[in-house]
């Protein structure tokens, strides 16, 4: 009798996703990011996703914060910046904090950081 099964064993890197911009085949022009990627790599791996390219300046100052504090290692400050969402920058910066925090999150519970 053979002991051994044959279903593939469990690996963290098949379960990496790219955490790019993909660009959908119908319009090359316009860029997706993937969010439910990286939110699944912060989440299992504790990855923190790339950093948001595009920032009119008026927005950059807040962007900056995030920055700061996710180098920081601190999610209760990165809570407490307020991200209201009425533009799609903003919308985007909200994602990036709310991904951040899962990260690092997940980054305390594997024991990265304390």
């Amino acid at each position: 009798m053979y002991s051994m099964s044959r279903a593939p064993r469990f690996q963290a890197e098949s379960l990496l996703v790219q955490a790019t911009r993909t660009t959908p085949p119908s319009d090359p022009k316009k860029e997706r990011i993937d969010w439910d990627g990286m939110r699944r790599n912060a989440y299992m791996l504790g990855i923190l996703p790339p950093e948001p390219a595009m920032f009119d300046p008026r927005r950059r100052k807040r962007l900056a914060m995030v920055l700061k504090a996710v180098k920081d290692n601190d999610i209760k400050r990165l809570m407490e910046i307020e991200i209201k969402e009425y533009n799609s920058s903003m919308k985007v910066l909200g994602r990036y904090r709310d991904i951040c925090v899962i990260a690092l999150q997940a980054r305390r519970r594997i024991g990265d950081i304390e």
